[in-house]
């Protein structure tokens, strides 16, 4: 006889340490786990959210009811004292002491210990309370958004599209993270709602303690009561007994930080307000953030939408005076402060016009004397991604604003050196909020502290003198998904683009900010060398020769200072004989007419020697005068020896490179030769005795894959100095169509073709070396350039195009074109719009040093593209 199974019916469950230690990963602290119970606020439809800590108040854990300090203190006494007669009875029972009472007596006293232990009241210290006039919570709310760990009906709004009836708000929580973080927050919650339509408000109380001794979080009963309390439509959250009550004292060194990464400190979020009460205390950064920023000597604000960025900078003068140097302030005193910079920018618009027109230089207000506007399309920045359709990533609209930190000029605003030390801890960097609520972000994300590094940025913004928000919204920045533990963004496309977007307009602040400090700089000379006579044209010999003539001057003056020397002994001596000739009045009782002579004589003499002396203090004040004017003369060219050193270092690092490309296709092309012959020997070899196909076959591909390295190794040898100082008479077509075969090899697959156009043949003498440095640094340019169009999909097929004639060639593509802001400087030195460590600015300047060392030149083509660029490189190779 068989039987029949039984069948049992089973379920999945989750142990409550789970739930915890899943707590403590998604919520890293205290400052975020109230945030998050704030979000919940927002997301009720709340005008505002209220928040009370209380780090001192005592209550009873299970009732609730307050209790004063002394009481608590005594009920903690005797329940320490309980505690420790338990802990010795237990050291009974396992026999780690010596008994005095049976093991049963000891069980029975534990049973009376432990249960009078239960029936005492049990002292938690400190609260926080949540409340809001929001829409409140009906018992299904509860269970579905509080009761079932993760399950958000905020995730399936967001999902339809759906808002909020009263404010029109997406929901910022969708994670079911409020109740993780009100566990850590402390030992009990209590919750109090009401929604508009409910008869009664819902009381309900969790006691995190009892879920640390059963197996599933089934097992712990949760009582929902309905009260005749008439509360407000809302919900109130009191979070009692503390973890870390410590962590919400004033006096801690980062506590008002934690409170910026918590909220705003610049504004409320739009039509919801925050309170925040910490021990009686209201707590506000707002007031002391605006009036310092009012000061910030620079200002960006930052709106994208569309696709495009707009930055509107504002300098304000004080930008411009030194802290720490006398001789500065002196300076801005003079040139700057009287007119609020008004000349300093009418010269730099008129003698630094191609700056002063790209960064579209303007008069400022009352506060700044200078702005700054520009609009970036995002899908002009390089190496921003796109989706298949072509259209870029968006991250969505954002807005926001960011300031340069006047430290000095900031502590005026506190009464305190300490509350503006802890201010700035707070608030400085760059903040990400949504909504108003912060985002968790490691440091320096922006990577100020880069820039700073970099040689041109000495007057750029620093990791720890900015001060800045960026403004999120939940309705339009969804592709901005936050991890799951809310720091952070996880790396998607539309972040990676949000960052680019940022790091553009870094680098226009380091634009406007660099530029026009050093345009002050060259104004403070200007103003001092034309008084003198100099301008910052005048050549290095001039420089060095009005140098000579000081010291000619300063011989000069010692020679009138040793006669003002002489000049003062004679006046000592006529001093000396007045005296004397006082003390002979002084004695005689008759005055006659020979001592009025005689002293008459001596005061003319001394006259004319305090004359003489006067008269060669000035003759040595006006040549020590001279001479110190001259000092500008000194700071000028010591200003190009630095500067010149400087570029020597960066033009060196280039050379080093060439050096080891030199040493390298020497090296390589000696490789290649051994390697061609010993496969020939191996081939010939194989074709008398073995004839193996497929060994043949190898032998070809072998030789076929050196014959190629050795010709891309042979173009770059042709570049290097030995080959480069040779002169020759060069047919241009040949090494143009060379250097052609070069690139249509290295482009395969790249979807760009190299062309070559002849109108005339063309004929020069010069280094072939050179000119094939010529093509490569132009050819490379216009590479990156046609590469970068390709992957944006702006051209299918990538075109450079060389035509030869009588008098050169002319090189074109079609990628952008060249930026309108950099042409009429595009020759010089470090000057390049591609992003940093992918170019140094350096391939057309020595493109024009090389032609110019032949005798030749190269010039931009007037003609422009289709999108308003010029693009055309003319190089003239007729001397």
């Amino acid at each position: 006889m068989t039987s029949t199974p039984k069948e049992e019916l089973f379920a999945l469950t989750v142990h409550p340490s789970v739930v915890f230690k899943l707590g403590e990963d998604l919520i890293t602290d205290d400052v975020q786990a109230l945030t998050e119970l704030m979000k919940n606020s927002y997301d009720a439809d709340s005008p505002s959210v209220r928040v009370v800590i209380d780090t001192a108040v005592w209550t009873e854990l299970r009732s609730g009811k307050r209790i004063s300090p002394d009481e608590a203190r005594t009920i903690i006494a005797q329940r320490s004292a309980i505690e420790s007669e338990l802990q010795g009875l237990h050291l009974v029972i396992d026999g780690q002491d010596s008994p005095v009472i049976s093991h049963d007596e000891a069980m029975d006293q534990i049973l009376v210990l432990e249960d009078r232990l239960r029936r005492m009241p049990e002292p938690v210290q400190g609260n926080i309370e949540i409340a809001d006039d929001g829409i409140g919570m009906s018992i299904d709310d509860i269970k579905r958004g509080w009761l079932t760990v993760s399950a958000s009906p905020k995730r399936q709004m967001k999902a339809r599209g759906e808002r909020t009836t009263q404010y029109n708000r997406t929901p910022l929580g969708d994670k079911g993270l409020g109740r993780l973080g009100a566990q850590r927050l402390g030992r009990a919650l209590d919750l109090k709602t009401r929604t508009q339509t409910a008869d009664a408000t819902l009381v309900a109380s969790i006691f995190w303690d009892d879920f640390t001794d059963v197996d599933a979080l089934s097992d712990v009963p949760i009582i929902i009561r309905q009260t005749d309390d008439p509360s407000r439509t809302g919900t109130t959250i009191n979070i009692r007994g503390l973890r870390q009550p410590d962590h919400w004292d004033r006096s801690r060194a980062l506590f008002q930080r934690d409170i910026a990464d918590m909220i705003s400190p610049y504004d409320d979020a739009q039509g919801f307000r925050i309170t925040l009460r910490v021990n009686g205390t209201r707590i506000d950064l707002r007031e002391l953030t605006h009036q310092a920023l009012d000061i910030a000597p620079v200002t960006y604000e930052l709106e994208y939408h569309s696709g495009v960025l707009h930055v509107r900078g504002g300098m304000r003068k004080e930008y411009l005076r030194p802290d720490r140097n006398p001789e500065g302030a002196a300076d801005w005193a003079e040139f700057i402060e009287p007119d609020d910079g008004a000349a300093f920018l009418e010269w730099f618009s008129s003698n630094r016009k191609p700056r002063a027109e790209r960064l579209k230089l303007q008069r400022g207000d009352y506060r700044h004397f200078c702005f700054f506007e520009t609009a970036v399309v995002a899908s002009s920045i390089p190496g921003i991604e796109t989706g298949k359709d072509g259209a870029i990533a968006d991250p969505g609209p954002f807005e926001g604003r960011i300031d340069m930190l006047a430290r000095r000029a900031a502590e005026n605003v506190f009464d305190d050196r300490g509350d503006y030390s802890q201010w700035v801890k707070a608030v400085t960097g760059v903040r990400l909020y949504r909504n108003g609520f912060g985002i968790r972000m490691r440091e320096d994300w922006l990577n100020l502290g880069a820039q700073w590094t970099t040689g041109s940025s000495y007057y750029t913004l620093r990791p720890d003198n900015v001060v800045g928000h960026i403004n999120l919204t939940a309705e339009h920045n969804s592709a901005l998904e936050e991890t799951s533990n809310r720091e952070e963004f996880r790396d998607l496309a539309p972040y990676r683009n949000f960052q680019l977007i940022l790091r553009n307009w870094l680098e226009l602040s380091e634009l406007f900010q660099t530029v026009v400090r050093r345009g002050y700089n060259d104004y403070l000379k200007f103003r001092k060398q034309d008084r003198n006579g100099l301008s910052e044209r005048s050549s290095s010999k001039e420089l060095a020769r009005d140098i000579t003539q000081q010291f000619e001057r300063a011989h000069q003056a010692q020679t009138k200072a040793v006669a003002a020397t002489a000049a003062s002994r004679n006046a000592q001596n006529e001093l000396t004989r007045l005296q004397v000739q006082q003390k002979r009045l002084e004695s005689s009782y008759v005055v006659t007419p020979d001592l009025i002579s005689e002293n008459a004589k001596i005061a003319h003499d001394m006259a004319g020697a305090l004359n003489a002396l006067q008269n060669q203090l000035m003759a040595v004040q006006t040549a020590t005068s001279e001479i110190a004017d001259r000092r500008e003369v000194v700071d000028l060219l010591l200003e190009r020896l630095i500067e010149a050193e400087r570029q020597v270092r960066e033009v060196w690092e280039v050379v080093s490179l060439g050096i080891t490309a030199e040493a390298v296709s020497h090296e390589v092309l000696n490789v290649t030769d051994r390697l061609r012959e010993r496969s020939r020997q191996i081939a010939q070899y194989n074709d008398v005795e073995v004839r193996n196909s497929r060994f043949g076959e190898y032998i070809e591909q072998v030789r076929s894959s050196i014959q190629s390295l050795h010709k891309q190794v042979s173009h770059l040898d042709s570049s290097m100095r030995y080959v480069r100082d040779r002169r020759e008479t060069v047919n241009v077509g040949h090494v143009v169509a060379e250097t052609a075969e070069y690139f249509n090899a290295r482009w395969r697959g790249d979807q760009i073709s190299f062309e070559v156009a002849t109108t005339a043949p063309l004929s020069v003498k010069m280094s072939r070396g050179k000119l094939g440095q010529v093509l490569d640094n132009l050819i490379l340019n216009s590479e990156f350039w046609v590469m970068e169009s390709i992957r944006r999909g702006w051209v299918d097929h990538g075109r450079v195009l060389i035509t030869i004639n009588e008098n050169g060639f002319t090189l074109e593509d079609n990628g952008p074109g060249v930026d309108p802001t950099v042409d009429e400087f595009l020759f010089d030195p470090f000057v390049t719009r591609k992003p940093a460590r992918q170019g140094r600015g350096l391939g057309l300047f020595v493109v024009q040093q090389l032609l110019a060392s032949e005798g030749f030149s190269i010039s931009l083509d007037p003609a422009r593209n289709t999108a308003g660029n010029r693009f055309r490189f003319r190089v003239n190779l007729q001397r």
